[in-house]
């Protein structure tokens, strides 16, 4: 598989705080370091799962002000009965936005 070099301009991060999204967000540090031609947001959402989510919008928040990075985010309760479908939909609507 080729890969196709990543076209100049401002991209958005979902970045949850798990492993493989803080690798992404190191890797997007980088490239935005290497090149000025590549902008990005950090974008996280709390889905109001579990009563510490808050942690998880914290450890971004400081990591991405750490390297620099603009960070947004956004709260909603979506409770502990929320199903994969209906956070996936919930993510995706904030990040349209």
């Amino acid at each position: 598989m080729k890969l196709e070099p990543l076209k100049p301009g401002v991209y958005v991060l979902a970045v949850s705080g798990g492993v493989d999204s803080i690798v992404l967000l190191n890797l997007a540090s980088d490239l935005s370091k290497q090149s000025h031609q590549h902008k990005f947001v950090v974008a996280h959402l709390d889905h109001g799962i579990r009563s510490d989510s808050n942690q998880d919008r914290i450890l971004v928040e400081n990591y991405s002000r750490r390297l620099d990075l603009p960070f947004v985010y956004e709260r909603v309760s979506l409770g502990s009965e929320a199903s994969e479908e209906t956070a996936r939909n919930a993510r995706y609507d904030f990040l349209f936005k």
